[in-house]
């Protein structure tokens, strides 16, 4: 081969590298693109599955509490008490796997909403159980509490209790059995027997979240019985040992928080109590959002500790905000919002703002009248508000 053919062929050579140099990369770059196409895909998938499953578990929540004919004032804290409960009964089946095929068909059924099948799957797996005389005590003890879960979900108390204190009676020093027989029994309205179970469960928690959880569930028994010192003293407690097991911003913190700013205003404690407050206002808003429920209730707490300070324009700026949340969540029609605007009518009336008054006041009114019977107390209650306000209005000329 001649020098110029040598020099041709090599710049054919050349060509191809370049060629191949350039496809390959491109080709690498389509992949990658396709790839995160593919995931943006699937992603978007699985938010519209949550948002779907969400929608599912409200309505279902929601057709629960109508059937018990529950009062219009607690089914927004009773739905948002539901879907604590079940978000809690999803992390329980991550955490503790199971061995019983049965019990892991009820779950998946529990999962997919499907209650009324998952008790009878657990029916089945107890059945099963009774009959191998190997079985053991804590095997069929899963299973009541597996039962007595999905009854607390359905507001079967009274199964609920059974089921757990079969649970308890089979497995005595199990935790989450005394936790939850415990919890149900501060439902029931026994806070006596719950103190028993929780000194029980207090005895057998592993480590400081579990031994905060007891704490605070006895604060809350003692905020239920109007001992303020001990509430104060248990929650104080669990605080401690929660700032070293949770996250600062965690809603449990939160919780605490407003509880023990309850117990401190309700024992006098007011400046201590707007501290507590206005912290567990900003952990919530920090870890839920400014759309919560709980955002809202804590708003509306640290405005009602606001208010015994005669701080009424600060109370007013915190109940309207609690007021925005609510109308985001519920509607313009809702008990809760009329809750809220009659609070804010009072404030205003107290300001001497006697129309803004009126108009808040009178909205409530009619909110009112569309959820509660005509000789409802709170609906006289706010007729005589009304009258009290025309009464400051007319003095006015």
């Amino acid at each position: 081969m001649d020098l110029l053919g040598l020099a041709g062929f090599l710049a054919s050579v050349a060509g191809l590298a370049f060629a191949i140099f350039i496809f390959w990369p491109d080709k690498k770059v389509q992949e990658l693109d396709q790839a995160k196409e593919a995931h943006h895909i699937k992603t978007a998938e699985l938010h519209q599955a949550e948002r779907e499953h969400s929608r599912r578990l409200e309505d279902c929540l929601l057709e629960v509490i109508k059937a018990k004919g529950i009062d219009p004032f607690e089914i927004e804290q009773l739905r948002e008490d539901l879907t604590k409960k079940y978000e809690d009964l999803e992390k329980s089946y991550q955490n503790n796997p199971t061995d019983i095929n049965l019990v892991e068909i009820a779950r998946r059924q529990v999962l997919d909403l499907d209650f009324p099948s998952a008790i009878g799957s657990l029916d089945q797996a107890l059945a099963e159980e009774e009959k191998t005389k190997e079985t053991s005590k804590a095997r069929r003890a899963s299973i009541y509490y597996e039962k007595g879960k999905i009854a607390n979900l359905q507001l079967e108390y009274q199964k609920a209790k059974d089921y757990f204190s079969k649970a308890v009676e089979l497995a005595p020093q199990t935790f989450e059995y005394n936790m939850s027989f415990g919890n149900i029994m501060i439902t029931i309205g026994d806070f006596g027997f719950a103190q028993k179970l929780y000194k029980d469960a207090l005895l057998l928690a592993q480590d400081d979240k579990e031994k905060g959880d007891v704490l605070n569930n006895l604060g809350t028994i003692y905020l239920s019985t109007k001992e303020y010192d001990k509430v104060i003293l248990n929650l104080e407690e669990a605080l401690s040992l929660y700032s070293k097991t949770l996250a600062e911003d965690s809603p449990s913190i939160a919780a605490t928080l407003d509880n023990l700013g309850l117990a401190l205003k309700r024992n006098g404690k007011i400046d201590e109590a707007i501290v507590c407050h206005k912290k567990a206002l900003a952990k919530f808003r920090e870890s839920l959002g400014d759309e919560h429920p709980s955002t809202a209730r804590a708003y509306n707490n640290f405005a009602s500790a606001l208010l015994i300070k005669e701080e009424f324009y600060k109370a007013a700026e915190n109940y309207d905000r609690s007021l925005n949340i609510k109308l985001k969540l519920y509607g313009e029609d809702h008990p809760a919002v009329a809750s809220t605007l009659s609070n804010l009518g009072a404030i205003y009336l107290t300001i001497g703002e006697n129309r803004h008054a009126l108009e808040m006041t009178e909205k409530a009114l009619k909110i009112f009248a569309k959820h509660l019977p005509a000789g409802h107390s709170n609906i006289a209650g706010i007729q005589h508000n009304i009258e009290i306000i025309k009464a400051a209005i007319a003095a006015e000329k």
